[in-house]
């Protein structure tokens, strides 16, 4: 899980990177520029993180190493990535896989990143590091429900997403927001930091625990 980890780490780098480029620019925030900015931000932090969070499925799934060492015990079954996919999709469900059934193909993919869904499936797959995951992906971290939330309302623009991320605006310093978006921009009460850089730090927190060691 080496190898994961750091790629992960490179890419929320750059993200962090990038989120410094954008609140460096000299735009308002209120400029069509900056959120065109914002809202390409958010939708590549989700992406980098639900393929992260599906990678660790599949590597345990599979038979790995944790960074310290310690083996991941290649589970019984199939383990093809449609194989683990298809099952993730029906224990998200609350369904029983059928045997030998898989996906055919990537856009038949579960949403990996969703931490209730990803929380509640982690125990049924019958992997070797369920706690591990579970420990690590169940930290008090507000970032992966918040991103998933800000991000699917910057996808829809529709009246009842964007609520969705009014009701966060209290968990924040706040002034009144125009565009879902805007909300990452919106400060942390104990760091005072911008909260993508916040959900960043905490993104990377459950990368380390995850990949750390499977004991």
């Amino acid at each position: 899980m080496t190898q994961l980890y750091q790629s992960f780490i490179n890419k929320t780098d750059n993200l962090r990177n990038l989120a410094n480029e954008i609140i460096d620019a000299p735009v308002s925030h209120h400029d069509w520029r900056f959120q065109y900015s914002s809202v390409s931000l958010i939708s590549e932090l989700w992406q980098v993180w639900c393929n992260f969070c599906r990678e660790i499925i599949i590597l345990s799934c599979s038979g790995t190493f944790s960074r310290d060492g310690s083996s991941v015990t290649r589970r019984l079954g199939g383990n093809t990535w449609q194989r683990i996919a298809y099952e993730f999709k029906e224990y998200a469900r609350s369904k029983t896989p059928e045997p030998a059934k898989s996906i055919v193909s990537m856009w038949q993919q579960p949403t990996w990143g969703d931490m209730d869904k990803f929380l509640s499936v982690v125990p049924k797959l019958g992997i070797a590091n369920a706690a591990t995951l579970t420990n690590a992906f169940g930290c008090s971290f507000q970032a992966p429900k918040h991103l998933q939330i800000v991000r699917n309302a910057c996808q829809h623009l529709d009246m009842e997403t964007f609520n969705e991320v009014r009701r966060l605006i209290p968990l924040y310093i706040a002034y009144p927001i125009n565009h879902p978006s805007e909300l990452i921009w919106l400060l942390y009460p104990t760091t005072r930091s911008d909260a993508i850089f916040e959900w960043i730090v905490e993104l990377e927190l459950i990368a380390d625990l995850a990949t750390f060691t499977s004991k």
